[in-house]
């Protein structure tokens, strides 16, 4: 008779529940993906580095201050700026890749039509700039530099309809609309400005009213083109402005 009876208490039961229902949990393909997902910000910030150092030598060096320095100089500077263009191709690609792949294992985060077109749009701009990265830039093609940038402005645009829910910041949801419309901004003055060149085909009868009003054309495209700037800028402000007080 001096066999203990079992434990029926609530707090008894519920401690085997998780050990028992651990495996095969819904939450651990959640949690796999996540750990994949944290993975991804170091080289995401060793690709803006380097993608920010290239772009200071462009601007300043061999395009800025081509009329100031030798030919021997402005090719010596276009040498330097080779490496961190290559080094930010290689991070980018590989934080963008493990990014998109947490982010389309995650149910929660976006509906299945919304990730569905990130699959399909990364699988236009990822491998665009892998060829890019591989190629002589005397060898790259307008129209694969084209529909890279588009692929681009697409998925920044269907991932910020997605993050703009997802954060709970409201500096942080500023930020990445803003980031959105710069996006759309950006793919709505790229595309407009190929449809002007576009003399035949399904695109052609629009391409002719944009040809017969081409001061109209003009104001409207330069209207896009400022308030992405501008949505932008306020990417830039609200971002910084979330980080300093802490809000990310």
């Amino acid at each position: 008779m001096s066999d203990a009876e079992p434990d029926s208490s609530p707090t008894a039961q519920g401690a085997s529940t998780p050990a028992a229902g651990a495996e095969g949990s819904p939450t651990d393909e959640g949690d796999a993906a996540l750990r994949w997902l944290r993975a991804a910000p170091p080289l995401a910030l060793l690709a803006m580095v380097a993608a920010l150092f290239e772009l200071g030598l462009a601007r300043l060096g061999y395009q800025g201050l081509a009329d100031v320095l030798d030919p021997a100089t402005v090719r010596d500077v276009k040498d330097w700026a080779r490496f961190p263009r290559n080094l930010a191709a290689v991070a980018g690609v590989i934080s963008l890749a493990i990014g998109l792949l947490s982010f389309l294992r995650l149910p929660g985060f976006a509906p299945v039509g919304r990730r569905l077109a990130v699959a399909a749009f990364s699988g236009i701009f990822v491998p665009s700039v892998v060829v890019a990265a591989m190629l002589p830039a005397a060898t790259l093609r307008p129209k694969l530099v084209i529909f890279a940038l588009a692929a681009a402005n697409v998925l920044v645009t269907l991932l910020s309809m997605t993050a703009v829910r997802y954060r709970p910041s409201r500096a942080l949801r500023v930020a990445v609309a803003c980031l959105g419309v710069a996006a759309f901004s950006s793919l709505a003055v790229v595309g407009l400005g190929q449809l002007l060149h576009v003399r035949e085909g399904l695109w052609a009868p629009i391409a002719a009213l944009f040809i017969d009003h081409a001061s109209a054309a003009q104001t409207f495209l330069l209207g896009i083109r400022h308030a992405g700037e501008l949505a932008w800028l306020t990417t830039l402000v609200a971002g910084a402005g979330a980080l300093a007080i802490g809000g990310g």
